[in-house]
């Protein structure tokens, strides 16, 4: 079965659970719309600068191409995995590179919601004192919810922040 064109933006979480792992891939493909929207205000400027139609038309035909092709291979990934001594997240992690981190989780303060900050996204966030960590962006915060509630029902005795972490409250920029 080949791949679909979709029009919008689309969002996947994955929940996979082993014996001693719970995994959460997040995947979000921006999709034509997007990219419509961006050639949308590019003509006029490429028209301009270029002094052609022609040239503009082919130009933003080529760039629709390529990203095309960009969506058409790949995609954002972010992989967060919990276990009961680590909690890892790659992939996209609001950044504009792909990165990594890792936590012992007793090292952590909380997790769960935040807004996003300074030119980062909302989405859900881990707390180190001061220091707000994103593990994966672009979650609402019933996702994010539903996330935090899935990792305390596979450990529950997980020392993240302590007790008083886990009781329903985002948290706050």
């Amino acid at each position: 079965m080949g791949k679909q064109m979709r029009l919008f933006p689309q969002r996947a979480i994955r929940t996979i659970e082993t014996a001693d792992e719970i995994q959460f891939l997040l995947i979000q493909r921006p999709r034509w719309i997007t990219y419509c929207l961006l050639l949308l205000f590019l003509a006029p400027l490429i028209w301009q600068l270029a002094g052609s139609f022609d040239l503009a038309a082919w130009f933003c035909a080529g760039v629709l191409a390529l990203l095309a092709t960009a969506t058409w291979l790949g995609s954002d990934k972010t992989l967060l995995q919990v276990t009961r001594d680590l909690i890892a997240a790659n992939g996209d992690l609001g950044e504009s590179i792909n990165n990594q981190l890792a936590f012992e989780p007793a090292s952590l303060d909380a997790i769960g919601y935040s807004e996003g900050l300074t030119e980062r996204p909302s989405g859900l966030y881990a707390t180190q004192g001061w220091t707000f960590h994103c593990l994966m962006p672009g979650l609402t915060e019933a996702e994010c919810r539903q996330i935090v509630d899935a990792i305390y029902r596979k450990f529950p005795g997980i020392e993240i922040g302590g007790p008083r972490a886990h009781n329903g409250l985002s948290l706050v920029n």
